[in-house]
């Protein structure tokens, strides 16, 4: 926690990931139980800034689908526009990673560690 807000609207944390990566969050809209929009800047990967909005849509009683759109614009101008065709592979991978962290998490209450099941 970067600001001293440490959840809902205007939290601010850097992140760092296990391959050592790093980016700065922050959530820039919050409804809770329906989306957060987050914004990322500061981040060591090939992206200037962009944003992940994350939708909740209840299907029934006990199940959810989670929706991620995430947009974000490349480092490096026109190559790094081509290459970002080449990294959102990268980036889906990242986030499903996440949403099965975030699975492991709400089915078992157990943080993930390195290895996401």
């Amino acid at each position: 926690i970067t600001n001293g807000i440490a959840e809902g609207l205007g939290a601010e944390r850097l992140i760092t990931m296990y391959d050592g990566s790093e980016m700065l969050q922050t959530i820039l809209d919050y409804e809770e139980g329906r989306s957060m929009l987050i914004g990322f800047t500061e981040t060591s990967l090939p992206i200037n800034h962009g944003t992940a909005r994350f939708t909740l849509d209840p299907a029934d009683q006990d199940f959810c689908r989670l929706a991620v759109d995430v947009q974000f614009e490349p480092k490096g101008g026109r190559l790094g526009g081509v290459l970002a065709v080449i990294y959102k592979p990268t980036i889906r991978h990242r986030y499903n990673l996440i949403v099965r962290g975030l699975k492991h998490f709400v089915a078992t209450g157990q943080a993930v560690g390195q290895r996401v099941p």
